[in-house]
């Protein structure tokens, strides 16, 4: 296989792009039933005041807190621990579409959960801060979506990495 970063398998890129919209997609529609429940249905008026906030709400926006600068960082720390292991290798394109999908997941993983407690803390609580929490998540998700060119840049980063790293043991 090739090397190039313009050589991604369209199943691979494919692959990524149903996982993170499935991620995506499942806040979405929990977002949308819980929104359809309390506002039409029940009638609720969405809470505003600092005094009206619930445990949940309080959990969900730690949570947020906690996750949302390890969705960036933990990718990274597990691509670094790949490059190594694969730094030996002569094609390594397949290698670093596994890392970046693995990486991808662990991302999406950690804002999805953030985003389904705010989601239920809403339903539970109906509080604006909980729709805060699950629009911020959904943003950050949809700006990690592996695009073509994501992907592509992402790859050509890692390549000249493991070409630096290449060129340091020589």
């Amino acid at each position: 296989m090739s090397t190039e970063p313009d050589d991604i398998p369209a199943g691979q890129l494919r692959t990524m792009q149903i996982i993170a919209a499935a991620m995506i997609m499942g806040v979405v529609f929990a977002l949308a039933i819980f929104l359809f429940l309390l506002l039409v249905q029940q009638q609720r008026t969405i809470l505003t005041q600092i005094d009206d906030l619930q445990a949940v709400s309080l959990v969900a926006l730690l949570l947020f807190v906690t996750n949302a600068p390890l969705s960036l960082v933990l990718p990274n720390i597990v691509t670094r621990n790949s490059l190594t292991q694969i730094a030996a290798g002569a094609a390594p394109l397949d290698g670093l579409l596994a890392i970046r999908q693995t990486t991808l997941i662990i991302a999406l993983a950690l804002l999805e959960g953030a985003a389904m407690l705010g989601c239920i803390a809403f339903f539970l609580d109906c509080h604006a801060l909980d729709l805060v929490v699950v629009g911020v998540a959904l943003a950050l998700m949809l700006a990690r979506f592996p695009t073509r060119n994501r992907v592509r840049t992402w790859l050509a980063r890692r390549l000249a990495m493991l070409e630096e790293s290449r060129l340091g043991k020589a």
